[in-house]
């Protein structure tokens, strides 16, 4: 097997692979495989493509990647020239779902309940709290409004479980938002909106702690 160049290393960390800033720069056998992230016989590759394996980052993120990992950035070189980022625009599809109730309610205001708002392209989170569960769809409500307002944008489509407290039918058609459901007992279809609350909760307790 022919050598051929690295484009990273990543070494096993407590199950993880953490990319070695120290060692990108060598050569190595294919054989080694386990070691190494990646390779590529060409080492011309275009920054496109790099632009899509870092899950289409920003200009600026691109440039800080192409000073700690070597391939080529042209001066000219612009994000604006990939066919998906335009498709893949904020406030197209937006997460959301209620935790609680918790056993003691919160010392300010007695807030027993958060609603959590994941935005699917930017990942950016609004958490809400609530004291009823019932008052969830005037939130909702709120916060189209809110985008609107500040963001010029619509909502397309809102993707939540089957909690009544979110039959928002009349309201999301009038708004011209697509309204997805996820099936009875399957909270994997809901994942982003899940994980962000398992996240929320880890840091909460961690503070706690």
């Amino acid at each position: 097997m022919p050598h051929c160049k690295k484009i990273g290393r990543g070494d096993l960390i407590h199950g993880l692979y953490v990319l070695n800033l120290k060692d990108t720069h060598s050569t190595c056998n294919v054989s080694d495989h386990n070691s190494c992230i990646n390779f590529v016989s060409n080492t011309c590759t275009p920054a496109i493509d790099w632009h899509n394996r870092f899950g289409h980052v920003s200009d600026s993120v691109l440039k800080i990647l192409s000073n700690k990992i070597p391939f080529a950035l042209p001066n000219e070189f612009s994000t604006k020239s990939c066919y998906v980022c335009p498709i893949a625009q904020p406030f197209d599809l937006i997460h959301c779902d209620i935790w609680g109730p918790y056993k003691h309610s919160s010392t300010y205001a007695n807030y027993r309940y958060f609603l959590t708002i994941v935005e699917d392209c930017s990942r950016f989170t609004w958490i809400f709290l609530l004291k009823h569960k019932s008052k969830a769809s005037t939130v909702i409500m709120k916060y189209f409004a809110m985008v609107k307002t500040q963001f010029a944008a619509s909502i397309k489509c809102l993707r939540l479980d089957n909690a009544h407290e979110l039959a928002l039918t009349d309201f999301l058609a009038s708004q011209g938002t697509l309204h997805q459901f996820s099936c009875v007992e399957r909270p994997q279809q809901n994942l982003v909106v899940e994980r962000k609350h398992q996240h929320l909760l880890n840091v909460a307790k961690a503070l706690f702690f």
